[in-house]
Formats: C-alpha cells, sequence, structure tokens
C-alpha cells in the first residue's frame, strides 16, 4: 500500500526523517520494531521515492552543502599533549586489553571510526569550534547519534545496545 494511503507510517517516516534517519535505516527500524507485521514494512527505495512525490518538503530532510577542501594547508587537528597515547601500554595491563592502532593515512583500518566522524560531521562540520557550543548542545548531538539505528547492530540503536549488554554484564571497571 503506498505511503500516502496509510497515516501512521507515513507520520513515522516524517519523524524518523527529521531525527535524521536515512531511508534505508527506516526501513531496517520498522521491520526490528514489528517483525510480525508486514503491513508496517516499508523499502528503503518507496521512501526515497515518497520524500519526493509528497508535496514540496513534506519529507525532504535539509542537507548542508559541503565545504571545499582546503589547498595547500593542513587543517587537520593536532593532539598537543600526546602522554594519554603514549601511556596506552599502561591502561592495557591495567584493563588486561589489547590495544590496536590503525597506521597513519589509512581509513580503511578505521571504519566505524570514519563511518562515525561522517555522522558527526552532519551536526559538526570538520574544524568546528566546539567552545561555541554549551554542554547540553553537544550532548543532544551525542544522543541523537546514540538513537540512530545502525545496520551492524540489526537496527537496534547503540544506546539500545549499551543498554542491554549494561545489564547483562556482570564487568565493572574501577578506578
Amino acid at each position: 500500500m503506498p505511503l500516502r494511503r496509510t497515516p501512521w507510517r507515513r507520520q513515522y517516516v516524517r519523524t524518523h526523517l527529521a531525527r535524521g534517519f536515512s531511508p534505508e535505516q527506516i526501513a531496517g527500524r520498522l521491520r526490528s520494531e514489528y517483525p510480525d507485521d508486514m503491513r508496517k514494512y516499508l523499502s528503503a527505495e518507496t521512501i526515497s521515492v515518497a520524500q519526493y512525490v509528497l508535496p514540496r518538503g513534506a519529507l525532504r530532510q535539509a542537507r548542508k552543502a559541503r565545504r571545499p577542501r582546503s589547498r595547500g594547508t593542513d587543517r587537520r587537528g593536532q593532539i598537543p599533549n600526546m602522554t594519554p597515547m603514549a601511556e596506552h601500554e599502561r591502561l592495557a595491563e591495567r584493563l588486561t586489553i589489547r590495544v590496536f592502532f590503525a597506521d597513519s593515512y589509512s581509513p580503511w583500518q578505521r571504519g566505524i571510526n570514519e563511518h562515525t566522524n561522517g555522522l558527526r560531521r552532519q551536526y559538526l562540520p570538520k574544524g568546528t569550534d566546539l567552545l561555541g557550543y554549551t554542554q547540553r548542545e553537544l550532548n543532544a548531538i551525542a544522543h541523537r547519534l546514540n538513537t540512530r539505528p545502525r545496520k551492524c547492530l540489526l537496527w537496534a540503536t547503540p544506546l539500545e545496545v549499551f543498554t542491554q549488554l549494561r545489564h547483562h554484564s556482570p564487568v565493572a571497571l574501577g578506578t
């Protein structure tokens, strides 16, 4: 049944697009929230098409223009005090964990990190001075990122997975 004929699904899509979900995330989330009710399912393609078929702006989400790349100057941030990173061996020993570092200029070794940076840049473009934001605004951005479903988590949100693991895990880190 088309999206325009089902007010509940149309509202669901509008709400989740406004929260920054992609059509694929919305479709996946519908399937995970209503596994036994195929009438509530939508494909990502149906949602994408509906964004352009419905009245102007009814579902369309705003996208910011990309900033041009700099020419000749390196705008990447530098870590002025490397001592926390230099003490990784002590931290690893204390927590009995293994620590791995990706090679410089090898983004393919940092898949989840690069993906998360892309999501973060939807709210904080590269080079943004965080001093221009209040802690409440930064917390709101973190909450939006942590309540967006992830395909790798079978359309659960990071917050849902963290909450579930926290309740089922006997591990506690000491100070």
